[in-house]
């Protein structure tokens, strides 16, 4: 059962670690591209959406 826990400690560290060095690099993006980033990998919109919202063609 230890083990088991410990395993679930260092997932959980390497997640925050992943989730930190991402959040690094999605910030180096400019502005406009970090938000088409979220808004399609992560809402999970479609390219039709973003353009309405983004007002790009």
């Amino acid at each position: 059962m230890k083990l088991v826990n410990n395993y679930h400690v260092k997932a959980d560290i390497l997640d925050r670690t992943e989730l930190y060095v991402f959040r690094k690099i999605l910030n180096r993006l400019p502005e406009n591209q970090r938000e088409i980033f979220v808004l399609f990998e992560i809402n999970d919109m479609s390219l039709n959406e973003i353009s309405e919202i983004e007002n790009i063609p």
